[in-house]
């Protein structure tokens, strides 16, 4: 749970220690952004302003953070890793903050880079860097390496995405879950992307994308994508991401043009590959779990 304690301990979420509310990252009095410049500021987005307005200073590495030393984590996260952000961290889909919005503000990467996240939730929906975005911009912010782990809706940047934008950002790390499973978005409910692309494997049970694991209702033009250099899955022009199936098969996992019920109450079932099926697209990796 994210609140304050009594004697100025906030927590980011399920699997960590309590950090210093002073670690809490604010806009300054004279207005502007606030500014990410280490993992507890990252990670203490939780406890702030969902909806506010964030920029990252410089690159952050949370392999040192996220590690085990001696089969024990001494730092401020469990064995579970980082808590997706606009989440709790909770095992199941109730745990999105923000009155069931997530974050929903603006994250300014600057073209800096996140390595070595580590998000290692089997039980969790709304699985990301991002877990749930519900609203607003993230742009220009690439992940590198490391591996995200979580049951459905499993993305590297963002595991839900439901009215948001994704701008000029990438991730080259590892994802897997069950259902809805994608390289850069688990499942994207009007959500759009412009120019970004996934280079990590993918694999899941079934509604497994390079890109989307998922979309739903037909509203957007579709993405305009090519593969570059082999292992690049790029994005050149913006819009919706509920055609890519039609275009771009490798890209989408599932597609359905019905409305959203909204998260952990809409009905949708799970596109699945036969036994034993597997299909690699430059560095994607479609694969049945038996």
């Amino acid at each position: 749970m994210t609140s304050a304690g009594a004697a100025g301990w906030v927590w980011a979420g399920v699997g960590t220690r309590p950090f210093l509310a002073w670690e809490v990252p604010t806009a300054p009095a004279g207005g502007g952004p606030a500014v990410i410049r280490n993992a507890h500021q990252l990670q203490l987005i939780n406890a702030g302003d969902l909806n506010g307005n964030y920029v990252l200073a410089n690159d952050i590495d949370l392999t040192a953070d996220l590690a085990a030393a001696g089969g024990k984590y001494p730092g401020m996260w469990s064995e579970a890793g980082f808590v997706p952000l606009g989440t709790n961290g909770r095992d199941g889909f109730d745990g999105v903050l923000n009155s069931s919005k997530g974050f929903a503000g603006q994250f300014d990467g600057r073209g800096y880079a996140i390595a070595g996240l580590v998000i290692n939730r089997p039980l969790a929906y709304y699985v990301g860097l991002f877990g749930f975005q519900g609203g607003g911009t993230i742009s220009r912010i690439g992940l590198t390496g490391g591996s995200v782990i979580g049951h459905s809706d499993v993305g590297g940047l963002v595991g839900y995405q439901q009215l948001g934008s994704i701008d000029q950002s990438y991730s080259t790390s590892n994802v897997s879950g069950r259902g809805f499973v994608g390289g850069l978005i688990g499942f994207s409910s009007h959500g759009s992307i412009a120019q970004s692309y996934a280079a990590g494997s993918v694999s899941g049970d079934g509604s497994v994308g390079g890109l989307v694991g998922g979309a739903e209702r037909r509203q957007h033009r579709p993405e305009l994508c090519r593969r570059q250099r082999q292992r690049q899955l790029v994005c050149w022009r913006a819009g919706g991401v509920s055609e890519l199936r039609q275009h771009h098969p490798e890209l989408l996992g599932y597609d359905d043009d019905r409305a959203s019920a909204g998260p952990g109450r809409r009905r949708r079932s799970l596109r699945r590959e036969g036994p034993h099926h597997r299909r690699n697209a430059g560095s994607v990796e479609f694969r049945r779990h038996l």
